[in-house]
């Protein structure tokens, strides 16, 4: 789990995030103010407004986050954003892929993510 939360922390101010309006797109980013107890210390420790972050796909014709909360899982992305300081959030997307992932990536990522899926986070996060 430490090894999500440092991709998660160091590895995504590496790439290059675009601003997305309107439509989801399989791949996309999203973030938000989270309502947890960890909510300041994670914006104290990236310097950022929002404290969470997952990933978003669709399955049948329903959009989803993947995301690290306890446990590892994923949400339907209404719920999800409901869950966030009121209601707000931001996605973004690679600039590489304006189009979003391909369907082979997609399903890459959901069969690593299935990996780290139901583990819990260690108490001390």
């Amino acid at each position: 789990m430490k090894k999500l939360i440092i991709i998660q922390i160091i590895l995504f101010p590496l790439f290059s995030l675009s601003q997305i309006s309107g439509e989801f797109k399989d791949g996309d980013i999203i973030f938000q103010t989270s309502l947890s107890s960890q909510s300041q210390a994670i914006q104290l420790a990236t310097h950022s407004r929002y404290s969470h972050v997952g990933i978003i796909y669709k399955k049948q014709q329903e959009w989803y986050v993947f995301e690290a909360i306890q446990p590892v899982k994923s949400t339907r992305l209404k719920d999800w954003i409901a869950r966030g300081e009121n209601g707000e959030y931001k996605v973004k997307r690679l600039k590489d892929f304006p189009e979003g992932l391909s369907t082979h990536q997609i399903n890459r990522l959901i069969k690593v993510g299935k990996g780290f899926k139901w583990k819990k986070l260690r108490p001390l996060f």
